[in-house]
């Protein structure tokens, strides 16, 4: 576990460096060129793009931009960063991440960051991410402790991390899903 990985590399003098960012793929910067400049693009280009996505019941959203691509990974990216952290398999010491939002959230609905809205009952959901790094490094800290700043940090987490937890919903056509992984 990262635990592991990061003792070893305190030897080395190393630095557990995690990249969770999203890169467009070949495909959907083709696909989104053809729709976006082609004005006789197959209707199967788009369901073509999102098919490749290999998201469940996602079939005609080919996500447009990068912006779309990271919000849409960070969906299913606070659900590994939450069961690390509640499981106690920890973190690394630094995260490569997309979709940086305010109060130190990683954006999950379907609004993105420069406002550009989608039809969406989640368009600003977030991710408590900073607070839950934050709180990993007190946890490694302060162990067991509730006493003093340790519980006072502890609590102060505790209540951040409330505001922005993991919330999953089933929205198909953005490909977020409830039950999916």
């Amino acid at each position: 576990g990262s635990a592991a990985t990061k003792a070893a590399d305190k030897q080395e003098r190393k630095l557990f460096l995690r990249s969770m960012a999203t890169s467009s793929p070949g495909w959907q910067v083709e696909a989104m060129a053809d729709i976006t400049f082609n004005p006789f693009h197959s209707d199967d280009v788009a369901a073509n793009c999102a098919k490749q996505f290999n998201i469940p019941n996602m079939t005609v959203w080919c996500p447009p931009t990068l912006e779309d691509i990271g919000q849409l990974a960070n969906y299913y990216k606070q659900i590994t960063l939450e069961e690390a952290y509640t499981n106690g398999w920890g973190l690394p010491n630094a995260i490569y991440i997309d979709g940086l939002d305010w109060d130190g959230t990683i954006r999950t609905g379907t609004q993105l960051l420069n406002g550009r809205e989608r039809p969406s009952a989640h368009p600003t959901d977030s991710y408590a991410y900073a607070d839950t790094m934050i709180a990993w490094n007190v946890k490694v800290a302060c162990g067991d402790s509730i006493d003093g700043t340790c519980g006072e940090l502890k609590d102060e987490l505790d209540a951040r991390r409330a505001k922005h937890p993991v919330l999953r919903w089933d929205d198909a056509y953005y490909g977020r899903q409830a039950s999916w992984p």
